[in-house]
């Protein structure tokens, strides 16, 4: 969903347009992360009737394969990053999706049973049935083994793992294949939007160099951390979090009333902004999140405070969603499958600390920490006991070449196949 304006008013003027003569240049020898959930929803609109009946079709893979194979002949080295099992904060907001879907589906088959639809409103019927599904995906993967092309599957949330990537796996952008804005809120320090695989040409967006320190549009982020930036979004209304009637302008206007105000000694205006994982802890703490939401906190009035715990609870959320790090192999492609090792998934920006970090984000409890572990213990048995190499700690190629063997794993991940 992404936070509302916000590609809008800030990425797209902030950025830097490649087109024409540029656009070789840029794609040529970059590494790219991409986010394939956005190429994923746009597929399973191929024949859309197929996808729902028996959640492939040729047409979806044919998508697929075309968008990738775009990218190789630009001269990029795409590494391919899938969702992964839910991720409880945000499974209220999954849930309601999915029940939508559900009523969809029910009305295309009615419809094309009765004959009360035909032809492009029957299709209509269906595309807002279709849904991503296991056969689609393992197709996809199948033949990105087979056009050996670098693929991870996230053990969560494919948003925090791309950003992760851009850091452990030697990835030099990521390519935002929908116009989720999402990625920059989460910390993605270079993002490509608007991507035409007709003439190469994108929106290139680096967090850090272009907005942060920045005035963007009508926006004055001269004095602005990341954290500020994050807590300005969540505000705004993303998928852990929604306030009525609170747009990104309107947010922005108040957080920026705190701008100067006594920072506690956080050292909030110091600029250039120092690397996402190297910035003082005391910037991400509660209080200095609080310091930022002060004026939302005052103009809400007496619930100013109970919205406050939501929004920290959305900003801890954003912080500790699991990601796999890794150990990949050295050479070009450190996602080779013979000797591909993921390390278990821990919370972005808590190494080490993992359980009494997410006993305060919504969503998440001790059982549930408790689950993951058994899940990671499972996938090591089971790659063990398969003798062949983790691809991203979900997948393996054995395993999408023989898709009865395992069809679920542990309590919360579930593996296409």
């Amino acid at each position: 969903m992404g936070v509302s304006q916000l590609l809008v008013l800030v990425l797209r003027v902030a950025g830097t347009r490649i087109e024409g003569p540029a656009v070789g240049p840029f794609w040529a020898g970059r590494r790219l992360a991409v986010d394939v959930s956005g190429w994923l929803h746009k597929a399973k609109l191929r024949d859309a009737a197929e996808v729902v009946s028996t959640g492939v079709s040729d047409k979806a893979v044919s998508y697929m394969i075309q968008m990738v194979e775009g990218l190789l002949g630009l001269g990029a080295t795409p590494v391919l990053v899938f969702d992964g099992a839910s991720y409880p904060p945000k499974q209220a907001t999954q849930d309601s999706r999915r029940e939508k879907v559900e009523e969809n589906r029910r009305a295309a088959e009615a419809a094309a049973a009765d004959g009360t639809a035909s032809g492009r409103a029957l299709n209509g019927l269906f595309a807002k049935a279709a849904l991503v599904q296991e056969p689609l995906l393992r197709a996809v993967m199948n033949w990105a083994i087979e056009r050996e092309v670098e693929f991870v599957v996230a053990p969560m949330e494919a948003d925090q793992q791309l950003v992760s990537v851009l850091d452990y796996a030697r990835v030099d952008s990521i390519l935002a294949a929908s116009q989720d804005s999402d990625l920059a809120a989460y910390g993605g320090t270079s993002v490509a939007y608007d991507y035409s695989e007709k003439d190469g040409s994108c929106m290139h967006v680096c967090l850090l160099e272009d907005v942060l320190g920045k005035v963007v549009g009508e926006f004055d982020f001269t004095q602005w951390t990341y954290d500020r930036f994050l807590t300005m979004c969540i505000w705004s209304g993303m998928d852990y979090y929604k306030l009525k009637n609170h747009g990104l302008k309107t947010v922005y206007k108040e957080m920026a009333k705190a701008i100067g105000l006594k920072d506690q000694g956080l050292a909030l205006g110091d600029m250039p902004h120092p690397p996402l994982a190297d910035r003082p802890g005391a910037w991400l703490s509660e209080a200095a999140v609080r310091l930022y939401s002060g004026p939302m906190i005052s103009k809400l009035g007496a619930e100013g405070d109970a919205e406050f715990k939501k929004v920290w609870r959305a900003f801890r959320a954003v912080r500790y969603a699991p990601v796999f790090t890794f150990n990949p192999a050295t050479g070009d492609k450190p996602f080779a499958f013979k000797d591909f090792r993921a390390c278990p998934p821990t919370p972005l920006e808590s190494r080490g600390d993992r359980d009494a970090a997410w006993s305060t984000v919504n969503g998440v409890d001790e059982a549930y920490v408790a689950g993951l572990d058994e899940d990671w213990n499972n996938l090591l048995e089971w790659d063990e006991n398969r003798s062949t190499s983790l691809a991203c700690g979900l997948l393996t190629p054995a395993k999408l070449l023989e898709p009865s063997r395992v069809r679920k794993i542990g309590k919360n991940i579930v593996a296409p196949g």
